[in-house]
């Protein structure tokens, strides 16, 4: 029995064989494309089998490239898989697998002679179809999910689960029998979905902190530009969500994801010092101009001591319509809405919705008064406007 077969049929055998290090180079230089691209074909190119319809969000941690893993059909993954997958990794149809997601194939014994010898072996992981992991979880060794089990966020998952059931804790233990007829593949939702719908999530995920990295790096690419560069607008399209004609924003920019999630009409202008706490969508219509130093922000944390000790956080999308003006230093906070032509006074901390066509100020921001025929014939104080409309 040679090296291979020792590691894939759960005999002790020597990682460290020189035999096996040659074999995954090739695997992990299409692991790390595919991390680069998010492109499934390279998936096709790696695993044993990836089954139509399935999907899997970069970046992938796999020993062996996925080359000893079966997935099946409609698959969900969300990002930072790790898969220990030094012998089969089996997963069934329909299954739903949650961000940060550990499965590992592979032990060392207990006895300490053993272990100073280098041995190791590995037992097949097996999911069956509809099976929903939540996030963080970890799954050992040899272990089979039944068919349409739930595994609960954080488990960590020890022995054979049986179908139907929803399990927890560490070790994962059943905890409740699930109708067969509610056993619907329902998504375990992913920290990254929950930062953008408004549920409480954990902004310190490590796959939500590495993406976050890279969007970082491009706005520290934009603020270190000379004045004038004839990339900045190239610079802001590549990091914005949207990015209209004619925007600019003076550096320095402050944006949790860069403005990622963030969405500029047309010609909308920033001065400097924009903070922008984007990590839900923030949408700014055309034409809207914004002072220096000017705060929006999607994020808010409980008010309950102890959901904050575990750090949650949740945010909720801020829209500002067209035309806008926010005067220096205000603060907008999370799921506000601003209407068209509103002007917001310096200093304003906006709490609540404001409607179309007014001019609002104060904290929290109320409303002063609605534009009117007077803002149109004098533009400051007793100030006449001399344009030719």
């Amino acid at each position: 029995m040679d090296v291979f077969d020792r590691m894939q049929n759960g005999y002790l055998y020597r990682p460290e064989d020189p035999n096996l290090g040659i074999s995954n180079t090739e695997q992990l230089k299409k692991q790390r494309l595919f991390n680069q691209t998010a492109d499934h074909t390279i998936l096709k190119r790696m695993f044993a089998a990836f089954g139509d319809g399935s999907q899997l969000r970069p970046p992938l941690f796999s020993v062996w490239g996925g080359q000893f893993v079966e997935v099946g059909r409609d698959v969900k993954i969300g990002p930072g898989l790790t898969l220990v997958d030094d012998a089969p990794i089996i997963i069934g149809d329909r299954v739903q697998i949650g961000a940060s997601v550990t499965i590992s194939v592979a032990g060392h014994p207990v006895d300490p002679t053993l272990r100073r010898r280098r041995l190791a072996f590995n037992l097949a992981v097996h999911l069956d179809d509809d099976c929903v992991i939540g996030d963080q979880v970890i799954i050992l060794p040899g272990v089979t999910i039944g068919k349409g089990a739930i595994i609960e966020a954080g488990s960590i998952v020890t022995k054979d689960i049986p179908a139907h059931v929803v399990a927890a804790g560490n070790p994962c233990r059943v905890i409740q029998q699930v109708q067969v007829e509610k056993v619907e593949p329902k998504m375990a939702k992913s920290e990254f979905e929950k930062m953008r719908d408004g549920s409480l999530y954990l902004p310190e995920d490590p796959a939500i902190l590495a993406e976050q990295q890279i969007h970082m790096k491009l706005q520290y690419q934009y603020n270190n530009l000379e004045p004038g560069d004839p990339k900045q607008a190239a610079m802001l399209k590549k990091m914005f969500a949207d990015c209209g004609e004619e925007c600019y924003i003076e550096p320095p920019l402050h944006a949790n994801w860069g403005g990622f999630h963030t969405h500029l009409g047309d010609r909308v202008y920033a001065n400097f010092n924009l903070t922008l706490v984007d990590d839900a969508d923030i949408y700014i219509g055309d034409d809207t101009m914004i002072g220096p130093n000017v705060n929006i922000s999607t994020a808010g944390h409980p008010i309950w001591p102890a959901y904050r000790l575990k750090k949650y956080q949740h945010n909720q999308q801020v829209h500002i319509g067209k035309n806008c003006w926010l005067g220096a230093n205000v603060t907008v906070l999370p799921g506000v809405t601003i209407g068209d032509n509103t002007v917001v006074g310096a200093g304003s901390v906006v709490t609540k919705d404001l409607p179309a066509n007014v001019v609002a100020v104060g904290n929290p921001c109320r409303v002063l008064r609605e534009i009117n025929d007077h803002d149109r014939q004098y533009y400051y104080k007793d100030r006449r406007v001399d344009l030719d409309e």
